[in-house]
């Protein structure tokens, strides 16, 4: 049997990442030929009916029909073969060379981060005629939030909402102003975490470039450009908490730290409690080994039913 190819890639202790074989790799290129596909398809419908029920990847609605064709014609361009090869090699391949030096990736995600907050922040939404915005902003006026909310069950988003109100005394901004500031700053803490991620996890760069190009083009990434919402801060929490889950499947000690984000995480907004089945599911993982019971539990009939009743639980 041959040999699975070597990258160049080297690890902080100086092995070498092993990348993926072919099946993986045409798996992967299907997948995301697939993927990509699919939401091109999902845009051009809705920008003829973006009253219908495909609300949220409507926006090409809004612009003239030359920009809109020519966007998707540049989408799909991206997508085929002949093109995506090319620049994904390119990424690959800058990607894995600054990989393999720590000092000087840790100061460019930083950098990238920062440079993104600004962004966020520069273009934030000019409007306040947006989702909540106007009742949070009423309720925040005239109501201060302490410590004794955050044992209060009846309370849903008691931690960021103290938050906010803490910093703005601190920073002697509105309550508006400090919403657009730190939902900005949390856009570049995802950056900047996302990039420091990867860098630790074992995957290919081949692998590594798809999970960023996720993270980046994830459409809740709108939250960062100043909305004024409850969801910026448990959304970074929520992706910080993965981030973490992955890292304890790969057999590091961060159990404490998955436990702290998903505690902290569901005073932030109770619906970070839907993250509850990712919790069990790291928790029986590590005790599979040493527990029949909690191995059966894993099973994909196990996971799907729990799969299930959080949807349900969602959306009552």
């Amino acid at each position: 049997m041959a040999k699975p190819r070597v990258s160049e890639e080297t690890l902080r202790d100086g092995a070498k990442s092993p990348v993926a074989d072919p099946i993986t790799d045409r798996n992967l290129i299907i997948s995301a030929l697939g993927l990509s596909g699919i939401l091109i398809t999902l845009y051009c419908v809705a920008s003829f009916f973006p009253a219908s029920f495909l609300w949220g990847v409507n926006h090409l609605a809004y612009l003239d029909p030359v920009a809109r064709v020519l966007l998707l014609i540049v989408g799909v361009a991206l997508v085929i073969p002949f093109c995506s090869t090319r620049y994904v090699t390119l990424a690959e391949n800058l990607y894995g060379f600054v990989l393999s030096r720590r000092v000087i990736y840790g100061v460019i995600s930083l950098g990238i981060g920062a440079g993104c907050a600004i962004c966020f922040y520069q273009w934030r939404i000019s409007t306040d005629m947006y989702g909540d915005t106007r009742t949070l902003l009423r309720l925040l006026s005239s109501r201060i939030y302490t410590l004794s909310d955050l044992i209060n069950p009846r309370e849903t988003e008691p931690l960021t909402r103290m938050v906010h109100q803490t910093l703005a005394n601190l920073l002697q901004t509105d309550i508006k102003s400090t919403f657009e500031i730190v939902s900005s700053v949390c856009g570049g803490i995802l950056i900047s975490a996302s990039l420091l991620f990867l860098r630790g996890i074992k995957a290919p760069p081949r692998w590594k470039t798809l999970i960023i190009a996720v993270i980046v083009t994830t459409g809740a990434n709108q939250l960062f450009f100043g909305h004024v919402e409850d969801y910026a801060l448990v959304y970074l929490c929520g992706i910080l908490f993965l981030m973490t889950a992955w890292s304890w499947f790969e057999g590091k000690n961060v159990f404490p730290l998955l436990i702290g984000l998903f505690i902290v995480g569901v005073r932030l907004h109770v619906e970070m409690i839907l993250l509850l089945p990712a919790l069990i599911f790291g928790i029986l993982s590590r005790a599979k080994g040493a527990s029949l019971h909690a191995g059966s539990l894993l099973r994909g009939r196990s996971i799907a039913l729990a799969v299930a009743f959080t949807l349900v639980c969602a959306a009552l």
